[in-house]
């Protein structure tokens, strides 16, 4: 019997209304729209993203990104104060709501940050697991997250260079999971990045960290 479009369509829905990875897919991409709109209530959506996104990961043994999904949660509530903090500031001061914007310093300390964050995840996890060469392909990409997510919680514009390239390795690394829905949403997030720089760019106000 050959199955139709309509069937492959409403197995696929299915999938996203009924498994942890369907309802990580339906989160994670709620969370990044609303944060290209800059709402504050974004980082609620990142935070239950995490904990279904955690959960597939140690089923399919992704442990550098499991364990990053554990700072993902602390680092939204910390987002999400930051936010609020900037949202109060500009209703009561009448201005637009404003990104912030590395300097040199700041790109050296990051991008400094960054490099050793990706030694210590891929030496730890290479210690005590036996996973393959994808662990220092995840461990580069749970780096660069953890980068990108604090920019993004600073409302740095650059936090949407680190989270195209990021997008980009998990596509390759949940590709070689078979987790084809992941790959899906990752390829959805590198055009999402692309869009959340020029987004906030347009019309916004600029000031150095």
């Amino acid at each position: 019997m050959e199955i139709g479009f309509l069937d492959i369509l409403l197995g696929y829905l299915r999938y996203l209304f009924t498994t942890l990875e369907g309802w990580s897919f339906n989160f994670s991409l709620i969370y990044v729209i609303l944060s290209i709109k800059k709402k504050t209530y974004s980082w609620f959506f990142a935070i239950i993203a995490s904990l279904f996104y955690g959960k597939v990961c140690l089923d399919y043994k992704l442990y550098p990104t499991a364990f990053l999904q554990g700072f993902f949660i602390l680092s939204s509530m910390y987002g999400y104060m930051q936010w609020q903090k900037a949202s109060l500031a500009t209703h009561q001061e009448k201005i637009k709501w404003h990104y912030t914007n590395l300097n040199r310093n700041g790109w050296i300390v990051i991008l400094s940050v960054t490099i050793l964050l990706f030694g210590l995840i891929a030496s730890t996890f290479a210690y005590f697991t036996k996973v393959g060469n994808i662990l220092y392909i995840e461990s580069f990409a749970a780096a660069g997250s953890l980068a990108g997510q604090f920019l993004s919680a600073r409302r740095c514009l650059q936090n949407w260079y680190f989270w195209l390239v990021v997008n980009i390795v998990y596509v390759i690394v949940n590709l070689h999971q078979q987790l084809y829905l992941m790959t899906i949403l990752y390829a959805i997030f590198v055009i999402l990045s692309i869009q959340g720089y020029y987004t906030w760019k347009k019309n916004e106000k600029m000031a150095q960290v």
